[in-house]
């Protein structure tokens, strides 16, 4: 299943999920971030 993540209303990216373990309805996935993304995280480096 492909997710696309939004942060508010900005694409950051998206994520193909996989089932990890089905009994207990676990899935996992690895974000593919876009230049949004980039932007957001460089935006919250300089505030910490």
């Amino acid at each position: 299943m492909e997710c696309k993540v939004y942060i508010e209303n900005e694409l950051i990216g998206k994520v193909t999920f996989e089932i990890i373990d089905k009994s207990m309805g676990a899935i996992s996935g690895k974000l593919i971030c876009n230049e949004n993304y980039k932007k957001i995280s460089e935006k919250h480096s300089k505030t910490n």
